[in-house]
């Protein structure tokens, strides 16, 4: 698919304070190909370009998924499919290392080790990929090693960039550094 200027990585995006952060600190907008993953019901946000939203929906599939795993799952393959037919290569997981690491080494209560955002389950993710696609996609975790509010603080050293930035939407024009 073709932006106008060549995107440089993929970010499965929330729109929450890690995935603003992160994008923010892995290149500029124009670069970022951000992806949302969004159930049907929300709607397009202003300025949001053709790929930041994809409805995903399974029909004819009547379990629900209620253990919240398969979340992790949906977010990488849409996320490395849209990276496919962008052409971009870089996959930016905007998880601070407690969200990543956390779960694998302190599970809660009676649960299972949670591996959604773990190292390890990107490493498979990234053959699983290879294999399904014939595509070769590379999951980034760039703030592994970063509690969220060193990566907060990180985004906040930024030119140009304020508590406001993390609070409050900005359109997409009146962002600092934007292009548009």
């Amino acid at each position: 698919m073709d932006f106008g200027k060549a995107k440089t990585f993929a970010v499965a995006y929330s729109d929450g304070l890690d995935s603003r952060a992160v994008s923010a600190l892995s290149g500029s907008e124009a670069e970022a190909l951000c992806i949302r993953v969004a159930g049907n019901r929300q709607r397009r946000k202003n300025g949001d370009s053709y790929f930041t939203q994809i409805p995903f929906k399974v029909k004819g599939y009547r379990g629900n998924e209620s253990s919240f795993r398969s979340r992790g799952f949906q977010f990488a393959a849409v996320t490395a499919i849209a990276a496919q037919l962008s052409n971009v290569t870089r996959v930016i997981v905007p998880e601070s290392g407690q969200g990543a690491l956390g779960p694998v080494l302190l599970p809660l209560h009676n649960i299972y080790a949670d591996y959604r955002n773990h190292p390890t389950f990107f490493r498979k993710m990234e053959r699983f990929i290879k294999a399904v696609l014939g595509y070769r996609v590379r999951f980034e975790q760039p703030r592994l090693w970063s509690t969220k509010g060193q990566t907060l603080r990180a985004f906040l050293d930024m030119i140009g960039k304020s508590e406001q930035h993390l609070t409050v939407p900005i359109p997409v024009g009146k962002r600092a550094g934007s292009s548009m």
